[in-house]
C-alpha cells in the first residue's frame, strides 16, 4: 500500500506541476498578445500627420516609429521564446508523469 501512496502522492504532485505550467503559458500567451497588440500599432502608425512636416521632423518620427516597432518585436520574441521553454518543459513533465504511471502500474501487478 504505501507504493501506491507514494505513487499517487507523485502522481499529484506530477500534475500539480502539470497545471502550473499550463497557468503560466496562459499568462504568456496572454503577454504575448499584449506584444502583437503593440507590434501591431507600431507598425501601423499613420503617416498622414506628418506628411505636412519639415524632413526633419518626418525622419525623427519615422525613427520613432521604428524604434518602438522593434522593441515590440523583441519583447514578442523573448515572450514567445517563454512559451516554448515552458512548453517544452510541459512535454517533459507529461513524459516523466507518464513514465511514473507506467512504473506504478508495474508495481501493482
Amino acid at each position: 500500500m504505501s507504493d501506491t501512496s507514494t505513487t499517487t502522492g507523485t502522481l499529484r504532485a506530477d500534475t500539480a506541476a502539470m497545471a502550473a505550467a499550463a497557468d503560466r503559458i496562459a499568462g504568456l500567451s496572454e503577454h504575448a498578445e499584449h506584444a502583437a497588440a503593440a507590434v501591431g500599432d507600431a507598425a501601423g502608425f499613420d503617416l498622414r500627420p506628418v506628411f505636412g512636416c519639415v524632413g526633419g521632423e518626418f525622419v525623427a518620427s519615422c525613427d520613432a516609429a521604428q524604434s518602438r516597432h522593434r522593441e515590440a518585436l523583441i519583447s514578442l520574441a523573448g515572450l514567445i521564446r517563454d512559451v516554448a521553454d515552458t512548453a517544452h518543459a510541459t512535454a517533459g513533465a507529461y513524459a516523466d508523469a507518464e513514465r511514473r504511471a507506467a512504473d506504478a502500474l508495474a508495481a501493482l501487478r
